[in-house]
């Protein structure tokens, strides 16, 4: 009798543990479905076949390991979603890093991690260089670009605390990195107190004001560089704020208002409007800013 009443306790007790595994099974594979029916959602399954038509050895395996793994879907996301729902050129932007990554010596640190699924997500959809039509930003020189800036010390030091989300704010710059790099040169040589203003709102972005003065273009430009000597009014000035600011690495949204052009940025304590009025007036692509994120 006692003898049964032991294998009763047994049997309960592995029957607890079954059930609780089970349970979390089925929480995972809920997950799981709801990550595959959104990621479906945007991408639509001509999207993905077209993709995959492209390549179809390569992408049929990158296919059917992104939708095996639940935290690699949860990640994208998270991060944003593909841009235009391009799932596809993000997933192979992605695993492309990954593999540089590893074979890379130094360590995968949580701020490559964090560039590499952004740069992934935001060059789904590839990004045109400012002032020439036919020319595109690398995704991977862009990559290494803000990694071996980051770690030279050449970025604000909030950089490391951005989300990847933040981030894809910083790499979609279409400036190309050399620019990047020749305006973070640019500031700390001629207006090195833009670098140190003590006013969140306007660190780097006091450019506009003291450098590319408001005025009708002296003459064409087709870089950063040339934008200063010319000038501008409300578009140019706002695009070579974002571009300064995107330099040092520090998230930049651009906004249309009413008969203008202005920029808003990110800061320790919040998103702000430079060079133009309040967040209620401001769109882009026909969304309504956010305000409080």
């Amino acid at each position: 009798e006692d003898n049964l009443e032991k294998a009763k306790d047994i049997m309960t007790t592995c029957g607890k543990i079954i059930l609780e595994t089970l349970g979390d099974l089925r929480d995972h594979i809920a997950e799981a479905t709801i990550l595959e029916c959104s990621i479906l959602s945007q991408a639509t399954p001509q999207g993905f076949g077209d993709w995959v038509s492209k390549n179809p050895e390569d992408h049929i395996k990158l296919l059917d390991n992104f939708f095996g793994d639940t935290l690699w879907m949860k990640q994208m996301i998270m991060g944003g979603g593909a841009t235009n729902g391009n799932y596809g050129e993000a997933i192979a932007i992605h695993a492309t890093l990954l593999l540089q990554l590893d074979q890379s010596l130094a360590p995968i640190t949580e701020v490559r991690h964090k560039l590499a699924l952004a740069v992934a997500l935001e060059y789904a959809t590839p990004i045109q260089v400012f002032k020439q039509p036919d020319t595109h930003v690398c995704p991977v020189s862009r990559f290494w670009h803000y990694v071996k800036a980051f770690e030279n010390g050449e970025l604000d030091e909030n950089f490391e605390k951005l989300s990847v989300w933040e981030l894809r704010m910083v790499v979609d710059s279409n400036a190309q990195d050399e620019e990047l790099e020749w305006g973070r040169r640019y500031l700390k040589a001629y207006r090195p107190d833009e670098i140190t203003e003590y006013d969140d709102h306007w660190k780097y972005a006091w450019a506009v004001r003291s450098d590319c003065n408001y005025k009708n273009p002296d003459h064409e430009y087709y870089n950063y560089k040339e934008l200063i000597s010319a000038g501008g009014k409300c578009g140019p000035r706002a695009f070579f704020g974002r571009f300064i600011c995107k330099a040092f690495g520090c998230p930049t949204w651009g906004v249309k208002q009413p008969g203008h052009a202005a920029m808003s940025r990110w800061t320790p304590t919040g998103w702000v409007i430079c060079l133009g009025a309040a967040f209620k007036w401001s769109r882009w692509e026909d969304e309504r800013a956010f305000s409080t994120q």
